[in-house]
C-alpha cells in the first residue's frame, strides 16, 4: 500500500483505434542504507574493556544527523546504544557488554519509518585476572 507522500506521475500510453488508456508509476522513496563497520566478523572483546561499536548510515531523503541509529543485543543488555550519525553517517558507541556470545541487530529508520538493519555476532570472552 502506498503512503499517502508518495510521488505520482501521470503517463499516457496510445493504443489502435484511439482508445487509451492511463498508467500511474509511483515512486516509494528508498529506505535508509546501514553498514557494520565495527565489529568485523570475528571480532572479539574481552570483558570489562570497553569496545567502540561503528556503522555507516545513507539515506537519499533524510540527512544523517536526522536518522535513527539502534544498537541490540540478545543479550541481557537489550538495546543498549542509540547514537546520533555525524555528518558523514558515522555512528559510534562506545559500550562494555557482558562475557557472552551477542548477536548484535544494528538497525536505522528515517523519517518515513523506512528501516534497514544488519546483524553481526560478536564474543566478549573472560577476562583474565
Amino acid at each position: 500500500m502506498p503512503k499517502k507522500n508518495s510521488l505520482q506521475k501521470p503517463w499516457k500510453l496510445a493504443l489502435t483505434n484511439s482508445s487509451s488508456v492511463t498508467v500511474t508509476i509511483i515512486e516509494l522513496p528508498d529506505a535508509p542504507e546501514l553498514s557494520i563497520v565495527q565489529p568485523a566478523a570475528g571480532q572479539s572483546g574481552v570483558e570489562g574493556e570497553e569496545f567502540d561499536f561503528k556503522a555507516q548510515v545513507f539515506d537519499s531523503k533524510d540527512a544523517p544527523e536526522d536518522l535513527l541509529v539502534t544498537i541490540t543485543t540478545d543479550g541481557d543488555e537489550g538495546r543498549f546504544c542509540a547514537p546520533i550519525p555525524d555528518a558523514t553517517g558515522l555512528v559510534s558507541c562506545p559500550y562494555t557488554l557482558s562475557p557472552a556470545v551477542h548477536g548484535l541487530v544494528f538497525t536505522v529508520e528515517d523519517s518515513e519509518g523506512f528501516t534497514d538493519s544488519s546483524t553481526v555476532y560478536f564474543t566478549v570472552v573472560a577476562g583474565s585476572e
